[in-house]
């Protein structure tokens, strides 16, 4: 067996195709369905790491066609794209559709370049909804979630100690301006549905603020009650804030910015990780720090998470700027274990003949865990991935970087944009990402208990022009996917 193929039959690491779409599609679509024009082109390109020289640029030709039933317009790749790709509308929306390679031979495979690159069917999600600017300030939506308690709020903070709680509104796929919905609606339907939606905007547009913070606001999350909001900010302070906007407890000892907060027995006492290397165990009812734990020389703690996968546990990850993960019970300041770097792909360094490279990887952006499928989910801000097997973890004590570690099931790539924020959703199995660079997606991470690791992009969102998406948060009661970020801007999938 070549050298090539040993390392083929054993890499954890892949490199993911990922898809590239006209950042307005949507207002082209608009364009030609209301008939200014009768015809447009968008573009749409494919990339993929390991096959550097094959990249992919289509135009996709968009015609208007009154007898279409899709909102009056006709979708189809240029002629001279279909050698190379095919698409397949959504029968339940008028904007998304599906895109695949006709290129089956392509590998992911990070260890090798390949010639052309094979991407399996993938959803293009163009969004049903777009709230903002809701924040103002270069920076955008910096802190950003939903609450799970079914009374459709959010929370938003940006720059400058802005933050408020706000409503979602129920919303549905946005129409194309001057088409009516499939089929003929008569004219009290018609104005029935403009009244509703007249009543949202003004819902939607009323405001609680949360006055308080001097400094950017650089997390904001519910309490899992869903009717109590804790908020982080750069300047070395949390706050609890209930939904009308008063705000009874300020926690006060960080020296630096905090930057995330995790929750224990359900709010009663909370977690937050900070720039000053610490991470800090308060009582929220008295307003009192109970523990604080270093780092490894006191890098900056970037995330912090409790382990969900036992109920009764209080045991928690922090992700450092150093790109390490280390893990603390409340009842002892001194880490239990340590994850080290790893480097990307693994195995043997690249020969002078070949054209990939091997990178470590890098700080740690983003985490979260699933307690149905004991995984621990890292994003880092080399825009590594990185999935351990949480059961697995007692094997991995060393303080030294473990690059053999026998958690990892494995690890992958789309490109070098930050990984911003990560979260599980359906059990584990599939996961939604944001990334700096505009294009978050959602992934297929393979079967639960496996260790041969085939991650699948199944989704990418649409809308974002390049710009940074900070975070991601799935909302269960209506299976929504919410994303914040550039410019103040919300969008929901």
């Amino acid at each position: 067996m070549t050298r090539e193929q040993d390392q083929q039959s054993t890499s954890k690491d892949v490199c993911l195709p990922y898809v590239t779409l006209q950042p307005d599609f949507a207002q082209v679509y608009t364009d030609v369905s209301q008939g200014l024009h009768t015809a447009e082109r968008a573009w749409l390109s494919v990339y993929c790491m390991n096959a550097p020289k094959a990249s992919i640029h289509a135009k996709l030709m968009l015609t208007h066609n009154r007898d279409a039933a899709n909102g009056g317009v006709d979708v189809d790749l240029e002629s001279s794209s279909k050698s190379q790709l095919s698409i397949r509308r959504a029968e339940e929306s008028r904007l998304d559709f599906s895109v695949a390679s006709t290129s089956k031979n392509g590998s992911l495979m990070a260890n090798t370049t390949k010639a052309s690159i094979t991407l399996p069917e993938t959803r293009i999600r163009i969004p049903k909804r777009t709230l903002g600017p809701i924040v103002k300030g270069s920076i955008g939506v910096s802190a950003f979630d939903i609450s799970d308690a079914g009374n459709d709020l959010y929370v938003a903070g940006g720059a400058d100690g802005q933050a408020h709680i706000g409503r979602l509104g129920t919303g549905s796929e946005a129409r194309p301006a001057g088409t009516s919905a499939v089929g003929s609606d008569d004219i009290e339907t018609i104005a029935q549905r403009r009244m509703q939606e007249r009543a949202e905007q003004r819902s939607i547009t009323s405001k609680t603020y949360l006055k308080g913070h001097v400094g950017d606001i650089r997390s904001a999350k519910f309490f899992p009650s869903g009717e109590v909001v804790l908020t982080t900010s750069s300047d070395c302070t949390a706050r609890v804030f209930g939904i009308d906007g008063q705000n009874p407890r300020t926690l006060k000892g960080h020296r630096r910015a905090i930057l995330d907060s995790d929750f224990i027995d359900r709010g009663k006492q909370v977690l937050t990780a900070s720039m000053d290397g610490t991470t800090r165990l308060w009582d929220v009812s008295e307003g009192k720090q109970l523990s604080s734990f270093g780092s490894q020389n006191y890098s900056g703690v970037n995330r912090v998470k409790l382990d969900t996968s036992n109920s009764s546990s209080k045991f928690f990850f922090t992700g450092l700027s150093n790109g390490t993960v280390e893990a603390f019970d409340t009842s002892s300041k001194t880490a239990q274990l340590k994850i080290g770097k790893v480097q990307f792909p693994s195995g043997p360094a690249p020969q002078a003949s070949d054209s990939w490279k091997q990178i470590w990887s890098g700080s740690i952006e983003s985490m979260d865990i699933s307690a149905d499928r004991h995984a621990l989910l890292l994003g880092c801000g080399n825009g590594i991935t990185l999935l351990h097997d949480m059961r697995m973890l007692s094997n991995n004590v060393s303080e030294s970087e473990d690059v053999g570690s026998k958690s990892l099931l494995g690890s992958w790539q789309r490109n070098g944009a930050a990984i911003n924020d990560v979260q599980f959703v359906n059990g584990g199995k599939e996961a939604l990402f944001a990334t700096s660079d505009g294009t978050p997606y959602r992934c297929d991470l393979g079967q639960t208990d496996s260790h041969d690791l085939s991650p699948r992009v199944l989704e990418e969102y649409n809308g974002w022009d390049v710009d940074n998406v900070e975070i991601c948060r799935f909302d269960q009661t209506r299976s929504r996917v919410w994303l914040a970020g550039a410019d103040g801007m919300v969008r929901m999938y």
